[in-house]
């Protein structure tokens, strides 16, 4: 299971697990039993950014190599994935997003390097409440109303007017789920501390 990629064959290895005697493994597989938590094991034995990958990338000393197999993936729970995908492929088209791997419950959207990957995961859950982490998208222009148009026209709300703080300017948005994201625009001269 683990080193072929098998998380289908979860579900019969707890059932086994439920059936014999080791008292260790019950514990464990009580763990992974829990909704939230199946989903995530079966998604790490069987995605290629698994744990089995993190464990390569972990083992390597080269920094240079470390930095050139590094990935961001960012996972947005969403009720019909399907959905959610037609609205990112729209809303990223400057980017050149394409699906991905898709092994329910997840579906990949992923663009050209460096971007990171947009993984959508089904929850039956709706949104609720304001989201801990989100997305800031620059488009590269400063017409940030032009932009707005653009995404509510494929389904995205405004929920604000254009704001601004040291230079930057941004107006928030959510997509069709409720999702809330950033179109900003960054001032000419940024100062990064290094």
């Amino acid at each position: 299971m683990l080193t072929e990629r098998q998380g289908e064959r979860l579900p019969d290895w707890l059932a086994a697990v439920r059936r014999d005697d080791l008292r260790s493994l019950h514990t464990l597989a009580a763990g992974i039993d829990r909704d939230r938590d199946r989903d995530a094991v079966i998604a790490g034995l069987t995605l290629p950014w698994s744990s089995g990958a993190v464990e390569k990338w972990i083992v390597r000393t080269d920094q240079a190599s470390y930095r050139s197999a590094m990935q961001i993936v960012v996972t947005l729970d969403c009720v019909d994935t399907e959905a959610q995908a037609d609205f990112w492929l729209a809303a990223l088209s400057p980017l050149d997003y394409r699906r991905g791997f898709h092994g329910p419950p997840y579906l990949s959207l992923v663009g050209p390097a460096p971007a990171p990957t947009l993984l959508l995961q089904h929850v039956p859950e709706p949104k609720q409440g304001k989201n801990r982490m989100h997305l800031d998208l620059d488009f590269g222009t400063a017409d940030l109303v032009s932009e707005v148009n653009r995404l509510e026209r494929l389904g995205a709300a405004k929920l604000s007017e254009e704001l601004s703080e040291h230079g930057f300017r941004w107006i928030v948005v959510a997509d069709p789920e409720g999702n809330e994201f950033c179109v900003f625009h960054p001032p000419n001269n940024i100062n990064v501390a290094r």
